[in-house]
């Protein structure tokens, strides 16, 4: 739409969106992990976990201008490399930071794949604790 609407020439139209279903893959990934480790406050985390690299990521503005701690926690979470990897699709030139960004998603995604089935392999029999869980209002 962005291509038609405003005249934007996709570089690599397949490549882009090739590289957008998995970075959807992997944040689905990355949303059900939390929600296997730590149940319903996990939906909270993954809000959190959103919010923190929106700002850090450098989509926006440069993530250079951000606090000390963003820019420590920018290399650090994937959302960064989604933003790389587009800015060069987008463009149109190949190179070493697409095919970079698509291990560490490729990464991120077996990681959070991982730990889901070791937090479903540990929660795999039932206690009276689970079967009736105390009431907390």
């Amino acid at each position: 739409m962005v291509a038609f609407g405003l005249g934007l020439h996709i570089g690599n139209p397949v490549g882009m969106v090739a590289f957008l279903v998995l970075t959807a893959l992997v944040f689905t990934a990355l949303v059900q992990m939390f929600l296997a480790c730590f149940g319903t406050p996990g939906r909270l985390l993954g809000l959190v976990a959103l919010m923190i690299q929106l700002v850090s990521a450098g989509g926006t503005y440069p993530w250079e201008t951000t606090p000390p701690v963003l820019r420590f926690l920018h290399p650090l979470l994937p959302m960064s490399y989604v933003v790389t990897a587009l800015r060069h699709l987008i463009a149109g030139d190949g190179g070493g930071d697409i095919v970079r960004s698509t291990l560490v998603l490729l990464a991120f995604g077996v990681g959070a794949l991982g730990i889901t089935t070791y937090a479903a392999w540990r929660k795999r029999t039932w206690s009276l604790s689970r079967l009736h869980p105390e009431l907390v209002i």
